[in-house]
């Protein structure tokens, strides 16, 4: 086999999307922090997928509230031609949706996006399962982390991915991508920033820095 190293995204799921999503799919584009990567690999359409939906509550009616979801397990290869220290993924997510306003199923419109960050401030890569909340347009790749953080989510809906190295054997445990297992998903880095000084020493994770705040409490200060 050829020895191959860099890294790979998987896109695992995206959940949280309105009751009535039918089909979805992703449009990925690479931004090195201040404008679009030219690259044959500059954009990439995941395949199409249909929406679920599950139980999340019931209102003071009683009234049972569905959330939709949908699973992709789509992995993406990282070019390492195009690596740089704020390199990061626009993920232009098209929803179909089925509503009075919209009775077509099957036509598919950006909806929402978001921003994946591959490298912490330490610039080292960001390893391990992550979930970003998905934006309300319009889409705005230079955003700040504070401005990025305060753009309003679209619905409740969060996408969860990986990032891995390329030559990491695949086994069924690493296969979280229902969200059932979405405790096993971190909050990332969502900016570089500028590169810590020699004394303070990196996190024992390459991933995002673990918060001691709840995933259901990290999740409501999103909104």
């Amino acid at each position: 086999m050829e020895n191959r190293d860099g890294l790979y995204i998987q896109y695992n799921f995206i959940d949280g999307l309105p009751e009535e999503a039918t089909i979805c799919r992703l449009l990925l584009h690479w931004f090195n922090g201040t404008s679009s990567v030219s690259a044959e690999e500059d954009l990439t359409m995941s395949p199409t997928v249909v929406c679920d939906y599950r139980n999340k509550w019931q209102d003071g009616q009683n009234n049972v509230k569905y959330q939709g979801f949908a699973t992709f397990v789509n992995k993406q290869i990282v070019p390492r031609k195009i690596y740089s220290s704020k390199l990061c993924v626009v993920v232009e997510v098209q929803i179909a949706m089925n509503t009075s306003q919209s009775p077509e199923r099957n036509s598919l419109y950006t909806q929402a996006w978001t921003r994946i960050h591959l490298f912490n401030r330490y610039h080292q890569p960001q390893l391990g399962k992550f979930s970003v909340p998905l934006k309300t347009l319009p889409i705005n790749a230079k955003l700040s982390a504070a401005e990025f953080e305060a753009r309003n989510q679209f619905e409740d809906a969060e996408l969860y991915y990986e990032i891995q190295n390329v030559n990491e054997e695949f086994s069924s445990e690493s296969f979280y991508d229902r969200p059932l297992y979405r405790q096993f998903y971190q909050v990332p880095h969502q900016d570089p920033g500028p590169l810590p000084p020699p004394s303070a020493s990196p996190p024992g994770s390459q991933g995002g820095e673990r918060s001691n705040i709840p995933r259901n409490q990290t999740q409501g200060r999103r909104h």
